[in-house]
C-alpha cells in the first residue's frame, strides 16, 4: 500500500501528488524587512522552483504586517516589499520539485 499526499483542483482532477514528485531544499536565507533580492538556480529542464515565506516578526498589535512578494522566472526568483512598499523580515525557502508532478 502505497502513502503519500495529493491535491486536487476544485473540478476534482489531480493536480500534486508526493507520489510521483520529488523535492529538493534549493537554499534558505534571511530576508531583511523592506529589502529584495534576486537569485538564480540551476535546475533541470523539467524542475519547478516553488517558494516559502516564514515572517519572523511579530507586529505590534494595532499594526499591519505584511508579507514580501514572490516573483518566479525560469530558474530565478525575486522577493521584495509589496505594493505597500514595506514588508517585515522574513525566512525565505527554495525548493525543486522534480518529477511527474
Amino acid at each position: 500500500m502505497s502513502q503519500g499526499f495529493n491535491l486536487f483542483s476544485q473540478a476534482g482532477g489531480l493536480t500534486y501528488s508526493t507520489l510521483d514528485t520529488t523535492w529538493f531544499l534549493l537554499s534558505t536565507f534571511l530576508l531583511a524587512a523592506n529589502t529584495s533580492t534576486t537569485r538564480s538556480y540551476a535546475i533541470p529542464n523539467s524542475g519547478l522552483i516553488r517558494v516559502q515565506v516564514q515572517m519572523i516578526n511579530t507586529p505590534p498589535a494595532s499594526t499591519e504586517d505584511y508579507a514580501p512578494i514572490v516573483s518566479i522566472s525560469g530558474n530565478s526568483i525575486t522577493v521584495g516589499p509589496n505594493s505597500t512598499g514595506t514588508s517585515s523580515a522574513s525566512i525565505i525557502t527554495v525548493l525543486l520539485s522534480v518529477g511527474a508532478g
